[in-house]
């Protein structure tokens, strides 16, 4: 009885210590619970801060990519304006010695050396003879028919070729040309023709002289009795063409060492100045003529200038420059001056 009395009390104990037991368990358990939700809450909490954090961070690199962007194009601002600086220096510095050239380059008055009789519609000097006329003027007529000699365009077509001034430009269909065939129609037939009655005045001894400008087809070029000039259309295909065009005239004017009346005027009219080197090689081939060295003036001195001034400014159609070799090596000059500026 006393046993069994004792492991009563023995598992009442028992069952009281696991209560408590158990008690403390659910307690630390508890606890932990609470710890756990502390630390995610910590966790939260640095996760925000992170984010947060991150957030400003990625601003303030936002901020500093801006300001180096703008720093970057105030620099680019800055390399400009230099380079523009420097650009108006060389050009100002190439118009000052361009125009320095021009000064030494020897010339006459036109009204000294044109006082001559004007030749009528015939050919005939007025106040002279047939005979008088053509010993007075026979070298330089020889200069200027070979100088006024055109190029005929390799290019051309036998349609284009077999086309008579008759035909032009009543009988023929613009539109159906393609660009090659529109060219060189425009260089064998300029549409606009206008009848001339006044005398042509000829310069005696322009074999000795170089021209202050170019004959022109877009100003009118005298031809015997009448005057040629291109038509509106004609001329709006050259410039809309003007790379082309300028290849297909070099290409010619190179194979055969000569650029024609026609090709220098529409070298002049589309304003060649990166082909002046060419032009002065072939130049210096085809000596007889004096309107390359004209041509080659014209080109530079309508590409330079500065504040609005152009070196066409200092060169005046009332005077002939003599042609001589200190001229030309000059008009050289100018050009290598002029074309040096980047």
């Amino acid at each position: 009885m006393k046993n069994l009395h004792f492991i009563i009390c023995f598992c009442c104990l028992l069952f009281d210590a696991c209560n408590i037991n158990a008690q403390n368990k659910k307690e630390q358990i508890e606890a932990l619970l609470m710890n756990n939700d502390s630390i995610a809450n910590e966790l939260s909490l640095i996760k925000l801060k992170i984010k947060t954090d991150s957030l400003t961070l990625t601003n303030k690199l936002k901020d500093i990519d801006t300001k180096l962007h703008i720093l970057d194009s105030i620099q680019k601002i800055i390399n400009i304006q230099s380079s523009d600086i420097s650009y108006l220096k060389n050009k100002e510095n190439s118009y000052r010695k361009s125009i320095e050239l021009i000064d030494k380059l020897e010339y006459v008055w036109v009204e000294n050396v044109s006082n001559e009789p004007d030749i009528d519609e015939n050919g005939n000097i007025v106040g002279k003879s047939p005979e008088e006329f053509q010993a007075y003027y026979s070298s330089t007529l020889s200069y200027l028919k070979i100088k006024s000699k055109n190029s005929i365009p390799s290019l051309c077509s036998s349609e284009i070729r077999s086309l008579s001034r008759e035909s032009i430009p009543q009988m023929i269909d613009w539109d159906s040309f393609n660009d090659k065939d529109k060219f060189c129609y425009c260089m064998m037939y300029p549409e606009n023709y206008s009848q001339s009655c006044s005398f042509i005045n000829i310069i005696p001894g322009q074999e000795k002289y170089i021209m202050a400008n170019l004959p022109s087809y877009a100003s009118g070029i005298q031809e015997g009795e009448g005057t040629f000039q291109w038509s509106p259309r004609q001329l709006n295909f050259l410039l809309a063409n003007r790379e082309k065009v300028i290849d297909w005239i070099m290409i010619d004017s190179k194979n055969e060492n000569r650029i024609g009346q026609n090709y220098k005027s529409v070298l002049s009219f589309l304003n060649a100045i990166e082909y002046t080197n060419e032009i002065i090689n072939i130049a210096k081939k085809d000596n007889l003529d004096n309107d390359y060295w004209s041509l080659i003036l014209n080109l530079n001195s309508q590409n330079n200038g500065v504040n609005g001034l152009l070196l066409s400014n200092f060169i005046s159609d009332e005077k002939l420059i003599l042609r001589n070799t200190e001229n030309i090596d000059r008009i050289i000059q100018i050009s290598k001056i002029i074309n040096e500026v980047p």
